[in-house]
């Protein structure tokens, strides 16, 4: 028969036991928040050009819609849905990898001409200019294909959400050899962010609104920073208030190299 004091003592375990229980709960109710307020923000991204498309082409009529535009806003949807489809999948499956998430094959010219065929509508529509420039010897990156499309679909929606009519948004992809890197840039002539709010944007939760209209969450370049940090890269801010903002992400050599 037990004596009170290990009564006591077998209380005690069997609480504490049940608090880290509870504990545990609750820090993965908060990941599993996390994560599914992540892919509807990168879900969003795409979706909002595509609805931009859709509502384009349904203005017109099918006759009046040429052969080769319509087989291009068709396509640009398709893959548009295709990048959606691996997002949902993904976070369908959390507690296992799944093809979407595994390192590929990726070239970087296709990517960044399929996102700004994405944008090129809401681009217009709102009197801006996106362009792209890749330099010649850019390399195929070995990446997880679906994490860089987040990444720059992340970059590219803030710049138009911030860039006001009559702005420039560029994406541009070199070697910077003195640094030994793969450099990605997303360089916007928009309003700019203040020294004093760059930290600020990159804690989740700090809503914004564009000049456009546009409500943010607050997770873009958070979810940015988490990618990068992931892929073994890193992003890096410049802004000024009258000359827009530049976010450079830094791939070193070795980290993009087919094993």
């Amino acid at each position: 028969m037990q004596s009170d004091s290990e009564t006591k003592t077998a209380l005690q375990e069997a609480k504490q036991a049940l608090e880290h229980a509870l504990q545990r709960e609750h820090d993965l109710r908060l990941e599993i928040d996390d994560r599914i307020a992540q892919a509807a923000h990168d879900i969003k991204n795409p979706l909002s050009p595509m609805i931009g498309i859709t509502s384009l082409m349904l203005n017109k009529t099918a006759a009046n819609i040429p052969a080769d535009e319509l087989d291009k806003h068709i396509s640009i949807i398709h893959r548009g849905c295709l990048r959606l489809l691996e997002i949902c999948e993904s976070l369908l499956t959390m507690d296992k990898p799944v093809a979407a998430t595994e390192p590929q094959e990726v070239n970087v010219g296709d990517m960044l001409t399929e996102i700004s065929d994405l944008y090129q509508e809401q681009v217009e529509a709102r009197g801006l200019k996106l362009t792209t420039s890749i330099s010649d010897d850019f390399p195929t990156f070995h990446t997880v294909p679906q994490f860089l499309y987040r990444v720059l679909t992340n970059l590219v929606s803030n710049a138009v959400k911030f860039t006001p009519s009559g702005g420039n948004i560029a994406l541009d992809a070199h070697l910077e050899e003195s640094d030994d890197a793969v450099i990605l840039v997303v360089r916007d002539s928009g309003e700019g962010i203040s020294a004093g709010n760059i930290l600020k944007i990159l804690n989740p939760g700090g809503r914004t609104e564009s000049l456009h209209g546009d409500e943010g969450t607050g997770l873009g370049l958070v979810t940015v920073n988490r990618i990068m940090t992931y892929l073994g890269g890193e992003m890096g801010i410049s802004s000024d208030e009258e000359t827009g903002t530049r976010v450079t992400l830094r791939f070193p050599k070795e980290a993009l190299s087919k094993p």
